[in-house]
Formats: C-alpha cells, structure tokens, sequence
C-alpha cells in the first residue's frame, strides 16, 4: 500500500497533510497546467480540508518554451516551502529541474511529478 498521508512541519507545529491534485481551469501554460495543492486533517470537523496552493499558474509571458509535462511551479519561498520540498524529494513524489521562472515580485522553481505522487493524490474538481 502506497503512503498517502504526510507530516507537514511548520513553525506552527506538525500538520498531517495529503496532496490534492488538479487541472487549472484556465491555464496559461501551453498545453495545459497542474495544480497542486495540501489538505489537512481537521479534527474538529471530522474531515479533510483545504490546507494551501502549492503550485502556481504562471503567466504565459515567463515562458520560452512549452514546460515538460507534469510541471508545476512552486514558489521559492526560503521560509516555509522547505519542509514541503523535502517531503516532495525525499519520497520521491517531485524533483526540481533547477530552472526558475519569474512572475510579478516572486521566482517560482520548476518541478516534474512523478507518476508516485500521481497515484497517491486525491484527485478534485
């Protein structure tokens, strides 16, 4: 059985997450965008909620050439993002490209999904 559910350690605490994922509705990506996002547990509710966005639909001006497929685009963010990058590497659910594109004020990296993540994730409309 493939591990579904993830420990998100933040400043706050420790929240237990799962990936939800998605197509944008309106993508500026050539060829389409994923979307990428957290839930977690509520324990006051009972159920899974929405818990942050982790990828972004960029622009179609930050590019230069169409994406890989399964891209998506977090942003580089060195205060929080990183311990949402580390669980993305070390179970091997994403890997960065090392390319970076920007938009407005903020640089967002590049990531490939792997089928793993894929199959774990929740899928939403």
């Amino acid at each position: 059985m493939k591990k579904r559910k993830f420990t998100l350690k933040t400043e706050f605490g420790a929240e237990k997450v799962k990936f939800a994922i998605s197509e944008y509705l309106e993508s500026f990506i050539p060829g389409g965008g994923l979307y990428l996002g957290l839930m977690s547990w509520d324990e006051d509710l009972g159920c899974w909620t929405s818990y942050c966005d982790v990828s972004t639909n960029l622009p179609e001006t930050s590019f230069l050439h169409v994406p890989p497929e399964n891209a998506i685009y977090i942003r580089d963010d060195k205060y929080w993002y990183p311990a949402l990058k580390e669980i993305l590497t070390d179970e091997k659910l994403a890997f960065p490209t090392n390319r970076k594109l920007s938009s407005g004020y903020c640089t967002y990296d590049e990531w490939i999904l792997s089928d793993k993540l894929k199959e774990i994730a929740e899928e939403i409309e």
